[in-house]
């Protein structure tokens, strides 16, 4: 928490940023308001990332599982995992428009099949024993 915050005042300090912080708003009506979206494990990444939208992970001194492993090492979001890389990110995401741009780009390489809702339903038939064929 300590790093967190350390990088939340270094991202204050740009003077040309506007940091916003809620708990009060949509998530969804940020992420496409928003010129970025920072995260550290959270679904909003793969929203962020579904809507075509920058997003970056910061997760300074992980310790657990890296969930959003899947987006940054398929290189579709940068992932800062010390307090060093987390400001130099923030910074680089901030002040380049053309970083942000890049962003976007990757994920419009995002697909999903669609089959999402199907293939745990299928999951929970299987835990629970049942054939869906059945059902």
């Amino acid at each position: 928490s300590q790093d967190l915050e350390e990088i939340k005042e270094s991202i204050e300090e740009q003077e040309a940023v506007k940091l916003i912080s809620t708990r009060d708003w949509d998530p969804k009506d940020l992420v496409l308001a928003a010129d970025l979206t920072t995260t550290s494990n959270s679904t909003l990444a793969f929203e962020a990332i579904y809507m075509h939208r920058p997003v970056i992970s910061l997760q300074p001194n992980l310790r657990t599982t890296d969930y959003l492993a899947i987006l940054t090492k398929n290189r579709l979001i940068p992932a800062g995992y010390d307090k060093t890389v987390c400001t130099e990110l923030i910074q680089t995401a901030i002040m380049n428009k053309v970083f942000r741009e890049e962003l976007v780009q990757r994920s419009s390489s995002f697909r999903t099949d669609g089959k999402a809702t199907q293939r745990v339903t299928n999951l929970i038939y299987e835990t629970l024993g049942i054939s869906p064929k059945n059902q």
